[in-house]
Order: C-alpha cells, then sequence, then structure tokens
C-alpha cells in the first residue's frame, strides 16, 4: 500500500458496508483528490463490540491485529463511515500503539 489513508468500512453495530457504498466513497475520495486505499480481505472487526459486551481478550486480540495490520502499511489516517469504528480507532487504539 502506497498510500498514507486507509478507508475502513465499518461495521461496528451495523451491517457492513455494501459494495455500492464502499464504491461511492472510494468516487468522492478519488474526485478530492485523497490518495487512498481499501483494505479489502485484510480488514477486520475494530473490537467494539467485543469490549462493549465485557469480552476485553476478544477486543484485545481484534485491536492489536488490526494495528499490527494498519501500521505493516504504513497508514497515517484512517477513514470509517462508523461511528463505533472512529470511536475505536481514534480513542482506543493509541492506547496499543495504533495512532491514526
Amino acid at each position: 500500500m502506497s498510500t498514507q489513508s486507509a478507508a475502513q468500512s465499518g461495521g461496528g453495530g451495523r451491517v457492513r458496508t455494501s459494495d455500492a457504498e464502499r464504491e461511492q466513497v472510494a468516487a468522492i475520495l478519488r474526485a478530492a483528490g485523497v490518495s487512498f486505499a481499501i483494505l479489502g480481505k485484510a480488514e477486520t472487526c475494530t473490537g467494539d463490540p467485543a469490549r462493549r459486551l465485557g469480552n476485553e481478550y476478544l477486543y484485545q486480540l481484534q485491536a492489536r491485529a488490526n494495528i499490527g495490520t494498519l501500521n505493516g502499511h504504513g497508514v497515517k489516517k484512517v477513514i470509517t463511515s462508523c461511528p463505533h469504528c472512529f470511536n475505536t480507532i481514534a480513542n482506543e487504539y493509541p492506547q496499543l500503539g495504533g495512532n491514526y
């Protein structure tokens, strides 16, 4: 991935973003001149639902896996349409080394 931004489809407490929605967001980002990439199959749940339900172990597994993937691709910013994913990535991932 030769970009610094990754678009995250979201899915925390709702149905995952459809391909059509993803393409619409991608078209808007392209039109705005934003350099981005979609993780595709490398994208997994942020772990927010697990943490909210009290399963800290599962949250830690999911969060650390995502942080490893994002850091491995050199991502500096994450774009997401899901407010739950946004909150987790912005406010909880930094405690685990995920600063985006």
